[in-house]
Order: structure tokens, then C-alpha cells, then sequence
């Protein structure tokens, strides 16, 4: 574990690539990362994030997939704008 106590902002990071997150103790989306539009990789599991705004729509199929909220007790709203996304996106869960 690696508790951070406040969630970092990534507004000014528009060259980010790989994000790790994960274990950190945050509880909201970093602001910004929505945003990023080089990320490979952005690990945020297992965390106590519970909301996902509709930013999330902003962000293009290869970045989404990029994103890791695995181990986050997200809310059911947030689970259900997962799904709209990946619906309009026409993106494929892996198993």
C-alpha cells in the first residue's frame, strides 16, 4: 500500500503515459485524467473510488481500455455509465 491521502491532479500532464495508482487509498477520478489522450496504461484498482462522472464519455475506446477500476467499490450508477459507454463505444470486455 502506498496511501497518497489526497488524489493528484493530472490536469497539467498531457504527455502521461503510464499512471499507477493503484493501492493508493484515493477516493475520486484524478482530475484530468479523462483527458489524457496518451495513456497506455492507468492502473487505479483497489482504491475506494465510487463515482465515475460523464467525463468518461469524453475519452476515446484505446484510452478507456487503458483504465483499470478493478477492486473499486464503485457505485451502481457509476457501474451503469461503464456499461452506456462500452454500449455507444462498442467496446468488447475481455474475460
Amino acid at each position: 500500500d502506498n496511501p497518497l491521502g489526497i488524489t493528484p491532479r493530472l490536469t497539467n500532464m498531457r504527455h502521461l503515459k503510464i499512471l499507477d495508482l493503484q493501492n493508493t487509498g484515493i477516493r475520486h477520478v484524478p482530475p484530468g485524467l479523462f483527458s489524457l489522450r496518451e495513456l497506455t496504461i492507468a492502473d487505479l484498482s483497489n482504491n475506494a473510488i465510487r463515482h465515475i462522472d460523464t467525463g468518461i464519455f469524453e475519452v476515446p475506446a484505446d484510452i478507456f481500455h487503458a483504465l483499470d477500476w478493478g477492486g473499486n467499490p464503485l457505485s451502481p450508477q457509476s457501474r451503469s455509465l461503464l456499461r452506456r459507454y462500452r454500449q455507444r463505444m462498442g467496446v468488447q470486455v475481455e474475460s
